[in-house]
Parts: structure tokens; C-alpha cells; sequence
């Protein structure tokens, strides 16, 4: 008698996920993603579907920076991960290969996202590099995730880079669904014996449709130790001032392929009233299996 009713179309998806009919529950998110304005509650479905039905994925991706005058030779960094959906959540073993300063190095590295409760879940990661440094020795992270209600989301936590010195560095951000649009603000707070450092950005998403077809936007200040390209440079002796923004689109084809193309720009004060301009450009491919 309603087959357009929002409400009614949620419950069926939730039934078709319980029983394992993923096809079916697709198509249906899929038309409530091309509503206006498009559901939430279907991205997030979408999401849980996917991992259910495809509970294996493998990944490559390849980053170049390109320095004006900091260094004559350009940056690159290589990853290939796997991640498996386990009845905790996801796990993801990954190993990235640098070029940097003239020299090459490997890192090993362990991400988790386990789910605590509801509407809570959790970010781990553990990491380890023989070859400083193109990476930190040793690299850790922890961020306690949390919906809230009217399409809000928040977490906090901290980062943790082990050069030749310990760096902890304290992160938290608020985001909002709002129609198309996914609008984050994030704050790194990195405190010394001298000062505070402080990195600041702000992150949009419009999604075209699935909850992997999107365009990204991003600007900020600082340095962030979640950019594998540029965290390297948080070792440093002088507290780099920097200014960034970037660009990036991510699309599926076929469900199962997903790409990932982005472009960044950061201005950094390396030394006193020196400037240099980067240029990192990125390429990935995930296959879901």
C-alpha cells in the first residue's frame, strides 16, 4: 500500500540484511541514495552490506610529492593492504614502501576498527619501520568513534610517532550529515616543553550517489600525522608552519572496484621565512572479494 514510504523501505533492507539477500537490500538503498534529499540511514546500510557480502578486500595505492625547493628529489610512497570483515569489525594489514630523502624503507602496519557498542566503535593502529627516517620507528593510534543524534558524529584520541623522540599528538573532530553533503572539522593538539603545536582542517563530501561515489574537500593548517605523505616531516626540529588543501574523487564500478584519484597543495615554512610549495598527487584501487 506504500511502497515509496522511507520508513518502510529501511525495514525492508533490514530484513533482506537478515536474510543474507544482499542483492535485493542494494537495489533498495540505491533508490533511497537517489532521493532528494538522499537517505542517511541507506549510506550507512549501503556500507553494512558491502562488508557483509564482500567480506575480503585488497587494496593498492601510490602517492608522489613533488617539492619546489626543500628537496631535489620527489617523494614516493607505495601501500598494498588486505582487510577482512570479522563479527568484531574490519582488520587491515597493510605494508608501505617510501622513497624519501634519497633512501627507501619499508613500514608494517595493523589497522582495526572494532565495534564497542551501537551507535560506538573504535580506531587502532599499530605500526613498525626498521628504516628511519623515511618512517617513524614506531607509530600508534586510538580514536573512540560516536553517533549522535540529528546526524552527528564525534570522537577524540591521540597519535603516537616514535622517531629519535617520542611525539603524542591529541586529536579529536565533529562531523554532520546534512543531504549530500558529510562536513568534518578535526583539531591536532601536539604538546612540547617549549609550546603547543597546533594542526587545524576541514573536510567535505558530496556524494553522487553509493556511499562510495563521492568528491572530497579539504583545507587546514599544520601538519597532520594521518597524511602518510607528509607525516614524516613532524619530525623536524623547527615547528613547521604549513597551509594545505586537496581534492579527491572516489567512484566503484561495478560494486566490487573502487578508485580513488587526489591532488593536494600544502605551503610549508620548513625554515624561518623560507617557504616551499608540494604538490602530492594519488592514485588507488580496492577490490572487494
Amino acid at each position: 500500500y506504500h511502497p515509496a514510504s522511507t520508513d518502510l523501505l529501511l525495514l525492508k533492507t533490514k530484513i533482506l540484511i537478515a536474510q543474507r539477500a544482499y542483492k535485493d537490500a542494494l537495489v533498495i538503498t540505491d533508490t533511497l541514495l537517489r532521493k532528494q534529499p538522499p537517505v542517511k540511514e541507506a549510506r550507512i546500510l549501503a556500507d553494512r552490506i558491502k562488508d557483509y557480502r564482500s567480506a575480503n578486500r585488497i587494496g593498492i595505492s601510490y602517492d608522489y610529492t613533488h617539492f619546489s625547493k626543500q628537496f631535489d628529489q620527489g617523494w614516493h610512497l607505495a601501500s598494498i593492504g588486505y582487510s577482512r570483515q570479522t563479527s568484531i569489525g574490519s582488520v587491515t594489514a597493510r605494508i608501505n614502501y617510501g622513497n624519501r630523502f634519497g633512501e627507501s624503507g619499508w613500514q608494517f602496519e595493523a589497522d582495526a576498527y572494532p565495534h564497542i557498542a551501537k551507535k560506538v566503535y573504535a580506531y587502532i593502529n599499530l605500526g613498525y619501520s626498521p628504516d628511519l627516517p623515511i618512517f617513524p620507528e614506531f607509530r600508534s593510534g586510538f580514536s573512540l568513534y560516536v553517533n549522535l543524534p540529528h546526524s552527528f558524529e564525534a570522537d577524540a584520541g591521540f597519535r603516537y610517532l616514535h622517531f629519535s623522540d617520542d611525539t603524542w599528538i591529541y586529536t579529536g573532530s565533529v562531523g554532520k550529515y546534512y543531504k549530500s553533503w558529510w562536513f568534518n572539522l578535526r583539531a591536532y593538539i601536539t604538546p612540547s616543553s617549549s609550546r603547543i603545536s597546533q594542526s587545524y582542517s576541514a573536510t567535505a563530501r558530496y556524494y553522487l550517489g553509493g556511499a562510495d561515489d563521492y568528491l572530497s574537500f579539504s583545507a587546514g593548517t599544520g601538519l597532520s600525522p594521518d597524511d602518510r605523505s607528509q607525516a614524516v616531516l613532524l619530525n623536524s626540529n623547527y615547528k613547521l608552519v604549513t597551509r594545505r588543501a586537496s581534492a579527491g574523487y572516489y567512484f566503484s564500478y561495478k560494486k566490487m572496484n573502487l578508485f580513488s584519484f587526489g591532488l593536494s597543495w600544502a605551503n610549508v615554512e620548513y625554515l624561518p621565512k623560507t617557504r616551499d610549495n608540494q604538490i602530492t598527487a594519488s592514485i588507488g584501487y580496492h577490490r572487494r572479494f
